[in-house]
């Protein structure tokens, strides 16, 4: 059956908001990639995309190309791509334009792996663009080999998908603020995926 919220306390669990999932977890995993139908988003209903720039993280392949190819469909006026590989992410982009001839699409070098990189990335969203709507935070890895980043001494996972995502997002909250558009503030959202709710770990009873 699906996650569903836990009002009950618990003491092992990802977060205080969310229900350890069961032991066999890949019934969930098969439901959720071949047994869900989402209904894809609508220039009706989502007006607000036309027009507005969006930076997307880790966007030259999978999940984080989908979502720029939905954000073009909607109407999307500048979208940013951080990438590790310029390579291939200005192939990406390539594709991309087919959708959105007329959309700017911009391919920046982001190395999730290094804190430098971060920290330019960030400087210059912070510089170039007099703008941000969205943020999509989706660079990730999934590694099959237990490794080490050289510059940071971090497994490589933790580093990718915590330690420097959580730097990528200290870095850009601070510019968002000064990047509103009159539209709202601007959004920032995390990709994440099922393995984070299979972690089990001892939550203190007082913060």
């Amino acid at each position: 059956m699906p996650c569903q919220r836990n009002n009950e306390p618990s003491s092992t669990v990802p977060s205080r908001e969310i229900s350890p999932l069961p032991d066999f977890w890949i019934p969930i995993f098969w439901k959720n990639q071949f047994r869900t139908t989402i209904e894809l988003p609508t220039r009706e209903k989502y007006p607000q995309v036309k027009g507005s720039t969006a930076i997307n993280t880790g966007s030259n392949t999978g999940l984080g190309f989908e979502a720029s190819k939905q954000l073009l469909s909607l109407g999307l006026s500048h979208l940013v791509m951080g990438v590790r590989s310029l390579e291939k992410g200005k192939v990406a982009a390539g594709k991309l334009r087919t959708i959105a001839p007329s959309a700017r699409i911009d391919v920046w070098q982001l190395d999730m792996q290094s804190y430098d990189s971060i920290q330019a990335f960030a400087k210059k969203c912070d510089t170039e663009l007099s703008r941000i709507d969205f943020v999509i935070l989706n660079a990730g890895l999934s590694p099959n080999n237990y490794e080490f980043v050289p510059a940071t001494g971090h497994e490589v996972g933790i580093q990718v998908n915590h330690l420097s995502t959580a730097l990528l997002t200290i870095l850009l909250i601070s510019i968002l603020k000064t990047k509103t558009s009159g539209r709202g503030p601007p959004r920032l959202t995390t990709v994440n995926s099922l393995t984070a709710h299979l972690c089990k770990f001892q939550i203190p009873k007082q913060r």
